[in-house]
């Protein structure tokens, strides 16, 4: 599969004839929210690949954490929150497009309560004289 259009047509790559197809599907395929933002994803990368079907990530997640590559960690976030649900609806067997959907959107309400924690401990910690 080489690009999902929308919830019911995608564009296939023949590697026998060399073109482009593209297929479109009588009943709902793919996730309506494929191509969305994932703050999962996003602000807990490592805990989310481990439930969706990467479970890698936690492990790279540690290998970068002990060398404190802030720069790699930070780009491997808006990685898998732009590209977070395409990668979860291909690694992991889904039970039902309404399932996909259901647990991405428990992860993204996950996400943006953390990254809103996150960014008030840091306004707090950048404006006390914690330091």
């Amino acid at each position: 599969m080489r690009k999902i259009r929308d919830e019911f047509s995608a564009t296939f790559y023949c590697p026998y004839c060399n073109k482009e197809l593209e297929i479109l599907f009588d009943e709902k395929t793919f996730p309506s929210n494929i191509k969305s933002f994932n703050w999962g994803a996003f602000a807990l990368w490592p805990i989310w690949g481990f439930w969706n079907g990467m479970p890698y990530l936690f492990f790279v997640n540690l290998s970068l954490n002990s060398f404190s590559c802030i720069l790699l960690t930070i780009g491997l976030s808006f990685y898998y929150g732009f590209r977070g649900n395409r990668l979860s609806w291909n690694k992991k067997k889904w039970s039902s497009i309404d399932n996909f959907e259901r647990y991405q959107s428990e992860w993204e309400w996950a996400g943006k309560i953390y990254t809103g924690v996150a960014i008030l401990a840091l306004g707090y910690l950048l404006t006390s004289d914690v330091f």
